[in-house]
């Protein structure tokens, strides 16, 4: 515990739920792939905040909670034949969600499990390669190897193949995980890197 200003600065870990709005201590770890089937996403937060309880950051879920009330759409759509609309307008809002939360992470870790497609998932993971791949210069385009992505994908993951092939080709120095255990010490691992960098 140190001393800032007038405030005690205590060690925090926040967890951070779609659609909540993303506000805690850096680095902020985006957590995203498979949205259905086991929350892989508890396991992960659990053996992160135990191996990292030393450490400050915030953990952004991006699996959003069910909702499972009869409350009417907060859009203002209030007949039965447009609560389809509705629907479409809470599903963008969640993917904006996903996107701007995803675009201001330090670290974004990508699970794919087992019995999932998880389409967006794989989506969001070629952008972000993509996009963190890709750097400019003065001469052009020319490949970096981040250290800002974890991928990790359980070995009966049916588009395994894709996930691996997608890796090869885009960075090559990343090595997939192939059990969630492993995947959450790569993301703890992270963390304490990033403690020690900064």
């Amino acid at each position: 515990m140190r001393e800032k200003t007038a405030f005690i600065y205590r060690r925090k870990i926040v967890i951070i739920q779609a659609p909540k709005k993303v506000e805690g201590p850096s680095p902020y770890i985006y957590l995203a792939g498979s949205m259905t089937g086991r929350d892989w996403q508890e396991d992960v937060v659990s053996v992160v905040s135990k191996q990292c309880a030393h450490k400050e950051f915030t953990l952004i879920r991006s699996r959003p909670v069910k909702d499972t009330s009869d409350k009417p759409c907060k859009h203002n759509i209030k007949s039965l034949t447009n609560k389809s609309v509705c629907k479409r307008q809470e599903m963008l809002d969640n993917d904006r969600w996903q996107y701007e939360s995803m675009l201001g992470a330090d670290l974004c870790a990508f699970w794919f499990s087992y019995g999932t497609d998880a389409p967006i998932g794989i989506l969001q993971l070629g952008f972000h390669m993509a996009k963190s791949v890709l750097k400019m210069n003065e001469t052009g385009y020319f490949m970096s190897y981040p250290s800002d992505i974890i991928v990790g994908c359980d070995s009966s993951y049916r588009n395994r193949i894709i996930v691996t092939n997608q890796m090869r080709l885009m960075i090559p120095k990343s090595k997939l995980a192939l059990k969630l255990p492993e995947f959450s010490g790569q993301v703890a691992d992270w963390i304490e890197k990033y403690a020690e960098d900064k």
